[in-house]
């Protein structure tokens, strides 16, 4: 890959003014076969504002970069909710780099984080507060139902 054109292993060259990676739930290998600069866990390093280091004309967010909060210094929990977030805010990005303009900076929110433990059990974490339970798996499968509910509008 180089600044307008991703080389493909079969060969085949394409030619791009804008590229959007998008896809998986873990940092792919094509990641750290590229030529960019990874971390250990083969995630691409960004800046606070999503650009990735050392290099000014790409951005990065999601399960592919490692975005730290940069008021803790603690690593951005790769949930849905921040890959979205992120993904606003390079989209911002562009469009201001594109404009000349000075860049937003990217400012985890706290959020909630319910997960699944097998088919009977759930647990709910905010910061450093965690519960676990048949209760947090009847609010996740109401957060869920409520999400498909909001969807279909």
């Amino acid at each position: 890959m180089d600044n307008h054109f991703v080389y493909l292993n079969n060969g085949i060259t394409i030619k791009y003014d804008v590229l959007i990676w998008a896809g998986g739930v873990q940092a792919s290998s094509v990641l750290t076969n590229s030529g960019l600069r990874t971390t250990n866990k083969g995630c691409l390093a960004v800046t606070n504002t999503l650009r990735l280091v050392g290099i000014k004309n790409i951005f990065s967010a999601g399960d592919c970069s490692w975005c730290i909060d940069f008021k803790t210094g603690k690593k951005v929990p790769q949930t849905a909710h921040h890959a979205i977030e992120q993904g606003r805010i390079a989209a911002m990005n562009v469009a201001l780099e594109i404009e000349k303009k000075k860049l937003i900076t990217y400012e985890p929110r706290q959020s909630l984080i319910i997960l699944s433990l097998g088919h009977h059990m759930a647990a709910m974490v905010y910061n450093d507060f965690m519960i676990h339970g048949k209760i947090v798996l009847l609010l996740k499968t109401f957060v869920e139902k409520y999400y498909l509910f909001m969807c279909k509008k």
